[in-house]
């Protein structure tokens, strides 16, 4: 594989056809999608497909506004989200943006996220993950001097155990271009990497083969995170940094769970553990108690986590 261009088979197994191609070089001729703050530079975007999702969203937003002042973009899917963005977007200063969720199999949302970075109105984006929560500023993110600045996920490595083993997930796309960045991925010891935080440049052009990568991949946990594991070693320090975990910090793995800037739920976590609950609760009671979104009367209704914890609460 070039280090320079990344060019899948259309014909590889697990490819996902011509529908989702066609979305992302309409993405590209179009630009950006008409949004009201198409003139700023720099801004973050949230991505909110599926109403399971609803409460921890407002909970990310609410604290996001604790330390930020800019804009913000939430790419939503589906009437409820949009709804729900659209209640709230005076009261938090959000830009609501509808989109169309990439069809795969499976796990659409991980391929939808690729999409970003061409739907993006802004020069300079932050992507944040919905299951967060921003307790310090992030402004280091809004790098200058690269093209993508991605955070690492505590001080796992492509060595250890886990992650050499996730690596080889991508081995079931029998493509030898791939067999290729996984033996390299693994034949050093690069930062592991969590893509639920991310900083990138509009335009950045090596981001078109992470789409392109992920939609070959369609349908493997985790796959978006994957594919940028793999691509980024051949991305060059130049245009690429990897930044520690504060600012994606796990309550469980995070090697700065000390001071940290954002902290990360990941993997539907958010009332899982002590460790999370101790975190996210007092953050999604503060926005139950302010009614944000009118959430006090529709807490737990999409997520059973929720629920549950609120018959535990009384």
């Amino acid at each position: 594989m070039s280090d320079k261009t990344f060019k899948p088979d259309p014909h590889e197994e697990y490819h996902q056809g011509e529908e989702v191609d066609r979305q992302h070089r309409q993405a590209l001729d179009e630009a950006t999608p008409q949004t009201s703050v198409s003139d700023e530079t720099r801004g973050v975007v949230y991505l909110f497909c599926g109403m399971r999702f609803a409460a921890r969203m407002l909970v990310a937003w609410q604290t996001l506004r604790d330390h930020y002042d800019g804009p913000v973009t939430v790419m939503v899917c589906g009437d409820g989200c949009q709804a729900l963005t659209e209640r709230v977007a005076e009261t938090l200063r959000l830009d609501v943006q509808p989109i169309t969720m990439c069809k795969t199999r499976r796990r659409s949302a991980y391929l939808t996220k690729t999409m970003i970075p061409a739907w993006t109105p802004y020069d300079r984006t932050v992507f944040i993950d919905g299951d967060t929560v921003v307790v310090q500023p992030f402004e280091e993110l809004f790098d200058d001097t690269h093209d993508l600045t991605i955070t690492s996920f505590s001080t796992w490595h492509t060595q250890g155990r886990r992650m050499r083993g996730r690596c080889h997930w991508f081995d079931k796309l029998k493509s030898k271009e791939v067999d290729a960045m996984v033996a390299r991925a693994i034949a050093t010891s690069y930062p592991a990497i969590n893509t639920g935080v991310f900083a990138f440049r509009k335009g950045f052009e090596r981001l078109d083969e992470w789409h392109e990568l992920t939609t070959m991949g369609a349908g493997i946990m985790m796959t978006d995170e994957i594919a940028m594991q793999l691509l980024y070693p051949s991305f060059g320090d130049e245009v690429v940094r990897v930044v520690d975990d504060r600012f994606n910090c796990s309550p469980i793995y995070g090697a700065n769970k000390d001071h940290p800037h954002i902290w990360h739920f990941h993997g539907n976590k958010h009332l899982r553990r002590d460790a999370y609950q101790e975190i996210w609760a007092p953050a999604f009671d503060r926005a139950r108690q302010d009614n944000l979104g009118g959430l006090a009367d529709w807490a737990g209704t999409h997520d059973r986590s929720i629920a549950d914890y609120l018959v535990e609460a009384g």
